[in-house]
């Protein structure tokens, strides 16, 4: 199972976008976990813990998303990224992902975006203490 926190699905939305390419690469189920544009702290610990009672190993916890760094909310990603897999866009902000949350949870595997010329693109967060795993960008307007 892939399960994608996102915004709510619309048209549009970034959150069709990302389950729309996950589909054209997978026949894996994917269960869309919509999180609004307010959601509070605590609705969003409460969908981690959520998580953390029905994920198995072979899992996947895609947050295609970046917040401010909350070092409550990276211990808890930590713990889900002890269960299953957890991925994590690493932010498009050119900033170091050490800012930022899930990026730089432990356990969390990070993706950056890498230009048509196999460099860093330019609006890819980075680090210089974590590994980010990096691929190539596509044409997706998300």
């Amino acid at each position: 199972m892939i399960y994608v926190l996102d915004s709510p699905i619309t048209e549009k939305s970034h959150s069709r976008y990302v389950i729309d390419v996950i589909k054209q690469h997978t026949d894996v189920n994917i269960k869309h976990i919509e999180l609004t544009q307010d959601i509070k702290l605590g609705q969003l610990v409460e969908t981690i813990y959520d998580l953390m009672q029905i994920v198995i190993p072979s899992d996947i916890v895609l947050c295609a998303w970046a917040i401010p760094g909350n070092e409550n909310l990276d211990v808890l990603f930590e713990e889900l990224s002890s269960l299953c897999f957890v991925v994590a866009a690493a932010g498009n902000f050119h900033t170091p992902i050490e800012e930022y949350t899930p990026a730089r949870s432990q356990g969390v595997i990070t993706v950056g975006t890498l230009n048509k010329e196999g460099l860093v693109a330019a609006l890819s967060n980075y680090s210089n203490s974590k590994e980010v795993k990096w691929v190539p960008g596509t044409n997706y307007n998300v």
